[in-house]
Formats: structure tokens, C-alpha cells, sequence
């Protein structure tokens, strides 16, 4: 990949891919840190221009996420920490106040499940192209989707009391 190539890619899809980092480890500088290594092996690794990056990027980033945790030989739920309270760029990054009160309650939730709400609602993927993207099936996609919407219902109802 040229590097004017990489900076357009970064200009189109560096928030995105960002905003899944943190959804995954929940840490803002770790976040920094899955996201730089995508564009980095982007540049590194894709010739064709023309290559569906955007998946691509996402896939990149999930697998060096799985990867880091395996190192620690850690359970992932285990690390995950709260942002800190003056540490509000995801505030920031998203739009409006709903999608801000809906991010938050999606970090509440289990890895799986906040992964599968987040890649359908933020990035706008179909179960099929989640399932392609996880390695799973599409009726186990489709499972987790309801069962993380059931948790958000009951995360929203738990801070409206």
C-alpha cells in the first residue's frame, strides 16, 4: 500500500477501527496501540488498493486483541477496566447523546455480546458479514445478537430506576 493510499485509508476508516479497539479492551491506550498495528500491517501487507480494507482492518485488529490476550495468558473479562472518568474521548468521538448512553451501557456487557451489538449498530454489519468477520456461524451471531440485546434492555432498565 503507497503511503497516500494509507493516509486516505486512516482518514476513512481510523475512528472506526479506534472505536472497535476500545470496545474490545476497553483501555484507550491499548486501543491506540490495536488500531496503529492495523494500519501498520495494512501498509506493510496489501498491495491491492482495490481489497475490501475496511473488513480487512477490523479482522487485523480482533485477531492482535486475541493475540495479546493469549500472551497474558489472562481471561479477557478479567482486564477489562471501566474508562477512567476524566478519559472521555469515546464521549467525544460519537455522535449524539443516544449513541454516547448506548456505547456506554455496550461496554457493560460481556466481550462476545458487546462485540456482535457494537459491529451491527456502530459499523453496520449483517449477521453474515459478523459471522465471516468472527469466525463463527450465523445462528450463533444471530443467538448472541439477542441475547446482547435482552442485556442491554436490562442495563437501560437497571440505570432509568
Amino acid at each position: 500500500m503507497k503511503p497516500d493510499e494509507l493516509e486516505c485509508a486512516y482518514h476513512a476508516y481510523g475512528r472506526e477501527v479506534y472505536l472497535y479497539a476500545l470496545s474490545l479492551c476497553r483501555d484507550p491506550h491499548e486501543a491506540e496501540e490495536l488500531a496503529s498495528d492495523a494500519f501498520y500491517k495494512a501498509f506493510l501487507s496489501l498491495e491491492d488498493s482495490r481489497a475490501p480494507l475496511r473488513y480487512w482492518l477490523l479482522r487485523v485488529c480482533r485477531n492482535s486483541y486475541l493475540d495479546r490476550v493469549r500472551r497474558r495468558k489472562a481471561h479477557p473479562q478479567e482486564e477489562w477496566r471501566e474508562l477512567p472518568a476524566e478519559f472521555d474521548v469515546a464521549e467525544h468521538l460519537i455522535a449524539g447523546e443516544e449513541r454516547q448512553a448506548l456505547y456506554r451501557w455496550l461496554l457493560r456487557l460481556p466481550p462476545r455480546y458487546r462485540e456482535v451489538l457494537y459491529m451491527t449498530y456502530f459499523l453496520g454489519y449483517e449477521i453474515r458479514e459478523i459471522a465471516a468477520l468472527t469466525g463463527q456461524t450465523q445462528g450463533a451471531v444471530r443467538t448472541a445478537l439477542c441475547r446482547a440485546r435482552a442485556g442491554l434492555r436490562r442495563i437501560a432498565k437497571e440505570e432509568q430506576e
